[in-house]
């Protein structure tokens, strides 16, 4: 599915990172409190913050098909995982865990 979706998705020109923090700062759930200090300790290692509903469908199709790593907060915005060939994902959880994303992950 992912692939047929990149496939008709227009080529970028766009370069983006290979190293992705996904922010939930405009979630009104599951947003991670100190996101400043994780963000800053991220960009350490080459990360760089994205908030995806400021993205159109294509570019996050891009931008996951360019990552090489994911890092955000368990939440639907980790299933666009889906347009990668081959991504590392790290999910943070907070006191709500579910799996489902990491079930999916398999299919």
């Amino acid at each position: 599915v992912g692939q047929q979706l990149r496939e008709n998705v227009s080529p970028s020109t766009q370069r983006w990172p290979s190293r992705v923090y996904i922010s939930r700062d405009d979630a009104d759930e599951r947003r991670v409190v100190n996101e400043t200090q994780v963000v800053r300790l991220l960009e350490d290692y080459g990360f760089s913050r994205v908030i995806l509903s400021n993205l159109s469908l294509a570019e996050q199709i891009v931008l996951f098909y360019q990552a090489d790593v994911v890092i955000g907060p368990h939440g639907a915005g980790l299933l666009n995982a889906v347009y990668s060939e081959d991504v590392q994902v790290i999910e943070i959880f907070g006191d709500y865990r579910n799996a489902c994303y990491y079930t999916m992950s398999g299919l």
